[in-house]
């Protein structure tokens, strides 16, 4: 990912981390087949770190790049690692459904307001996502909750009208917050897209930034 004055961190290394952390949560999940992995995860990260404090280059300018891509790493990582602890945290404690129909809804709210806002999006939503618009995201709203009427007729043991109504707002109105977040990430490095897994969409991260906060919000909600 280009940061500063054309440095380039390879991505490797930021792959490694994200690895690295995603080990650490499982060992939090109470599997007993990785509750032994916390010391080779705690190993993996100060190897990545040594790794990365070798490679900082002495030039002040690159230093500074190098720095800041060093806590954009662990800012990304660490928003991640978050939405991935609560997700495996529901699904331990309340089952799969729980996360699957939450998910479900953000893509489907996702996928709306990109649809209804290429064709006949005209009003912009957020000045520093041109591509998001006023027409979309009403749009995606209303087909949000539907959608999640619907979960009511499929899922009655675990869907009522109360969960229809509340992950339909949420999902419509508070998911939608992660893609504008990382629209100003974005905008700030001067890129496009996180990455080209898709084409024509981006990376991984660039259709699944909307989920940054439904995991943290679904396995609160299940706690109330």
């Amino acid at each position: 990912m280009q940061l500063l004055n054309g440095y380039v961190n390879p991505p490797h290394k930021d792959w490694f981390l994200f690895i690295t952390c995603s080990l650490w949560i499982l060992s939090e999940s109470g599997l007993e087949q990785v509750h032994s992995m916390r010391m080779v995860a705690l190993a993996l990260y100060l190897f990545w770190l040594a790794s990365m404090l070798h490679s900082w280059p002495t030039s002040d300018t690159l230093l500074l790049a190098q720095f800041a891509q060093f806590c954009w790493i662990h800012v990304a990582v660490f928003l991640t690692a978050i939405q991935m602890y609560f997700s495996i945290s529901t699904i331990m404690r309340f089952g799969a459904e729980w996360f699957l129909l939450p998910t479900c809804l953000v893509i489907i709210n996702d996928i709306a307001a990109y649809a209804v806002g290429r064709h006949v999006g005209r009003t912009p939503l957020y000045r520093l996502s041109p591509g998001k618009t006023v027409e979309g995201f009403v749009s995606a709203a209303l087909l949000t909750m539907t959608a999640s009427h619907h979960l009511t007729r499929c899922f009655p043991d675990h869907w009522r009208a109360q969960e229809a109504i509340v992950f339909g707002l949420y999902a419509s109105g508070i998911a939608p917050m992660g893609g504008f977040l990382a629209s100003a990430i974005k905008r700030s490095l001067k890129i496009k897209d996180f990455g080209t897994f898709i084409p024509g969409h981006g990376g991984i991260v660039d259709r699944m930034d909307c989920q940054l906060f439904i995991g943290v919000f679904t396995y609160l909600y299940l706690n109330l």
